[in-house]
């Protein structure tokens, strides 16, 4: 029997979030460059604002999240959250129909268009296109789409072009091809992939360069699985001397594609456990001086999108 951590971090929860940018017209307006795809725990897509309107035209830009999540009767539900910090539901948004039933614990956004979410025991993966005015869902065509095997954890690269599925209780992966126009999904060849040797994939993480895979277990003392994917079909390949044994329970890329960040789920380790990627060939090792001490015990990490802070959300060992 399989144990798992008595904290498992990085937690997985069904939630997607999506940056947007809306009141800004003429000349004077800013641009904007693509943030994360997504992770294990659902949120990507961003979307950040690298100049402010001018005073020639225009009006203040207003950055809103659109967010999703499943209710509890399995509907998926959109809501909004503007930068004052105001938190409502969409105007006029109906939950979308939902072909299988969510039965998710997870959610992806890729590409800044379409969310995913993959659906356990029946082992599809559903996908929608996203109106960013309204944040209106809307089922892209051949949704929901076969995943062969069970899926319950998913990511897509930070580029939008891939979609990763992992099963809890399998060591199976399942890798698909985004369709950047339609959102389509297609099987990458010799999709699913075993993570050789990894009992069952509970987190999923990809290096900020879209280059490698990292699969871990929601417990230290189990390998992590390490995979470069091709860039052009999303096809899997183990890095060389994968599982590794490095001690975590899961981990958390940041976006230059150098480190990966981890926590062991003890509940009595307040440390966050660092690792340099060896370049071209996505190896992960300790850096120097890792671990690093914290105040409290990580139950989940986030790394800032800059790549220049990691936030530990944490649980008091010394209480109770």
């Amino acid at each position: 029997m399989k144990v798992r951590a008595q904290v498992a971090p990085l937690a997985v929860m069904a939630l997607a979030v999506l940056l947007v940018s809306t009141g800004c017209g003429g000349s004077g307006c800013p641009t904007q460059t693509s943030g994360s795809s997504g992770g294990s725990t659902g949120t990507g897509g961003g979307t950040t604002i690298t100049s402010t309107c001018g005073t020639s035209g225009g009006t203040t830009p207003t950055t809103s999240v659109l967010l999703y999540y499943v209710d509890g009767s399995g509907a998926v539900q959109g809501a909004s959250l503007s930068t004052s910090g105001t938190f409502a539901a969409l105007s006029g948004y109906t939950p979308p129909a939902v072909t299988v039933g969510a039965d998710t614990r997870d959610m992806v956004i890729a590409d800044k268009q379409f969310l995913y979410f993959p659906q356990g025991s029946s082992s599809v993966v559903q996908g929608y296109s996203i109106n960013h005015t309204t944040g209106a869902l809307t089922l892209i065509p051949g949704s929901p789409f076969p995943t062969t095997t069970p899926g319950d954890t998913i990511i897509a690269d930070h580029m939008g072009r891939f979609l990763f599925i992992s099963n809890s209780t399998s060591d199976l992966v399942s890798a698909f091809q985004i369709d950047a126009t339609t959102g389509k999904l297609t099987q990458s060849p010799g999709s699913p992939f075993a993570a050789f040797n990894v009992v069952s994939g509970y987190n999923l993480s990809v290096d900020g360069a879209s280059k490698y895979l990292y699969v871990s277990q929601g417990d230290a003392s189990l390998p992590t699985a390490g995979f470069s994917f091709d860039q052009s079909s999303g096809a899997l390949t183990p890095i060389p001397g994968s599982p590794f044994s490095i001690g975590v329970a899961g981990v958390r890329a940041e976006s230059t594609g150098a480190y990966l960040v981890g926590a062991s789920g003890n509940p009595s380790d307040d440390n966050l456990y660092v690792f340099a990627l060896e370049s071209g060939t996505g190896v992960p090792s300790p850096v120097s001086s890792s671990p690093f001490p914290t105040t409290y015990a990580p139950y989940n990490i986030a790394v800032s999108p800059v790549a220049a802070f990691v936030y530990n959300f944490g649980t008091d060992s010394s209480a109770g």
